[in-house]
C-alpha cells in the first residue's frame, strides 16, 4: 500500500501500516528524538474509517513497558502486570520507511494472546483500540496548538469564494478562556481521475490562537464549528481533518476518534447561494452570531440535540426523548414576561418552538408515557409518534436560527 503525506490522511480514511512500535524514544546526533528499531516492536496499525487498532507483537506490561522477545516466557502473564490503557504515557510508532511518524495518546487494550510458533518459541500478541492518535512532523514533547486547519463538508460552496478570492476574515472568537481569530482560507489540491489531472478548490477553517491551547480544546471549536455549520447550511455536515501547527515543527494531523462520521459522500454540486441562511445574507453579522453562539453552553447544548438526531443512529422513541429533553434544558429559567415567574409547564416550554397548543399537547403526553409508562390512552402511537418527531426537529431549526441571528439569545435567561 502505498503511503500518502502526512497532511493528506483524513478522518474518512481506511489503510493498513506496518509500523515500529515503542513507548521510549532515543535521541538522535542532532538532538531529535526518534525510534531506535532495534528495541522497537513490530507492529500493524489498521484503521476502518472511524475505528483504529494497533496490533503489535508484544504484550505491554505496567512495570518494564515494552519487552521485545522475552526471555522464559511461556505463558501470558498475569492480569495486574499487563497495561490496559494509557495511564503510563503515549506510544510512539514510526512506519517502515520512516517516512509517517505517529503519537498514540489514548487507547484500551482490545485482546492479548500467545501462539507458539513452535515448541520452544512462543509469539505474543496484543490488540489495542486507539482513541487520541496523531501523525506529526517530528517527536515531540511540547503538546500546545497555536494553529489548526480544520477541514469541513460544504465550506467552499457556502462562503462562495469569489475568483481571485483568497481569505474571509470572519474575526475574533472568545470562548471559554481562549480567543482566537477565525478565517475561510482557500485551498487548491492536484486530484487524479482516469489517468488525467484536476485541480480542486476546498475551503478550509483557521483558527489562530492568541495564547496557546491544548489539543483538546481545538477538537471540542472544531465540532462546535461543525454543529454550526449543520444548521446553517441544513446539511448533513461532518469534519474530514484538523491539522495542528501548520508551518511549525510541531505539525500534525490529529485523526482521533470523531463523535459523528458521516459516510455519506459530498454533493458537490450543492450551492447555497439562494439558501435562506446563506452566508452573504449573514456576513454583516456573522462574528456577531459566532461569539453569541460560543458564549452560550444553553444553545450549544440545543444544537448538539438537533444534530445528535440527524448524526446519531437513534430509534424513534430515543430521538423523540433527546428532542424534548434538549426544550426542557434549554427553557430552563425562562420567565412569563408579565409576572417575571419561571415557566415550569413543559406544554408550555414546548410552545416557546411555536408549536402549536394542541400539538404540545400531544407531545407532553406522548413525553410522560415513553418515561412514566402511564397514561397510555394519552399516548399518540410510534406511527404518529414520527410525525411529531420531525415537526420538534423543524421547529428546533427554526428556533436556533432566530436566536442566533435576531438578538433573542440574551432574553432566555441564565
Amino acid at each position: 500500500m502505498k503511503l500518502k503525506k502526512m497532511d493528506q490522511y483524513s478522518f474518512k480514511d481506511s489503510f493498513q501500516i506496518p509500523i515500529y512500535v515503542t513507548n521510549t524514544l532515543e535521541t538522535f546526533k542532532k538532538g531529535n528524538p526518534i525510534i531506535d528499531k532495534e528495541t522497537a516492536t513490530n507492529g500493524f496499525l489498521i484503521k476502518n474509517e472511524n475505528e483504529t487498532i494497533l496490533e503489535m507483537d508484544t504484550i505491554p506490561l505496567k512495570s518494564t513497558g515494552f519487552v521485545k522477545d522475552p526471555d522464559g516466557w511461556n505463558s501470558i502473564p498475569n492480569e495486574g502486570a499487563i497495561k490496559s490503557s494509557a495511564e503510563e504515557g503515549p506510544w510512539y510508532g514510526q512506519s517502515w520507511d520512516g517516512k509517517l511518524l505517529f503519537v498514540f495518546n489514548e487507547y484500551i487494550r482490545k485482546s492479548i494472546d500467545l501462539k507458539f510458533l513452535n515448541a520452544s518459541s512462543p509469539n505474543f500478541l496484543s490488540s489495542w483500540l486507539i482513541h487520541e492518535y496523531r501523525i506529526v512532523k517530528t517527536f515531540s514533547e511540547e503538546d500546545k496548538i497555536v494553529n489548526a486547519e480544520i477541514y469541513i463538508d460544504y465550506l467552499y460552496q457556502y462562503f462562495l469564494l469569489k475568483k481571485g478570492q483568497d481569505r474571509i476574515d470572519l474575526g475574533k472568537v472568545d470562548w471559554d478562556g481562549e480567543i482566537f481569530n477565525a478565517s475561510i482560507n482557500k485551498k487548491t489540491q492536484d486530484i487524479e481521475i482516469d489517468s488525467k489531472t484536476y485541480t480542486k478548490n476546498e475551503a478550509v477553517l483557521q483558527l489562530d490562537f492568541e495564547n496557546e491551547c491544548a489539543p483538546g480544546k481545538v477538537e471540542e471549536a472544531a465540532k462546535h464549528f461543525r454543529n454550526l455549520f449543520q444548521i446553517l447550511m441544513n446539511e448533513f455536515v461532518g469534519i474530514n481533518k484538523i491539522l495542528f501547527n501548520v508551518g511549525l515543527s510541531t505539525y500534525a494531523n490529529d485523526l482521533s476518534k470523531q463523535d459523528f462520521l458521516s459516510g455519506l459522500r459530498v454533493n458537490e454540486n450543492i450551492r447555497f447561494n439562494y439558501h435562506e441562511n446563506n452566508y452573504i445574507d449573514l456576513i454583516n453579522n456573522f462574528n456577531y452570531m459566532l461569539n453569541v453562539y460560543f458564549k452560550d453552553e444553553k444553545i450549544q447544548s440545543f444544537i448538539y440535540s438537533y444534530v445528535i438526531i440527524h448524526q446519531g443512529k437513534m430509534s424513534l422513541r430515543v430521538a423523540f426523548l433527546t428532542l424534548v429533553s434538549g426544550v426542557e434544558v434549554y427553557f430552563n429559567n425562562c420567565t412569563y414576561e408579565s409576572s417575571g415567574k419561571t415557566i415550569s409547564d413543559l406544554k408550555k416550554k414546548i410552545r416557546l418552538l411555536g408549536i402549536e397548543e394542541n400539538d404540545a399537547e400531544v407531545i407532553k403526553d406522548a413525553r410522560n408515557y415513553l418515561i412514566h409508562g402511564n397514561h397510555l390512552d394519552q399516548y399518540v402511537g410510534d406511527d404518529e409518534l414520527r410525525n411529531y418527531t420531525q415537526l420538534l426537529i423543524n421547529h428546533y431549526h427554526d428556533r436556533i436560527i432566530d436566536d442566533l441571528t435576531k438578538d433573542n439569545l440574551h432574553k432566555l435567561g441564565d
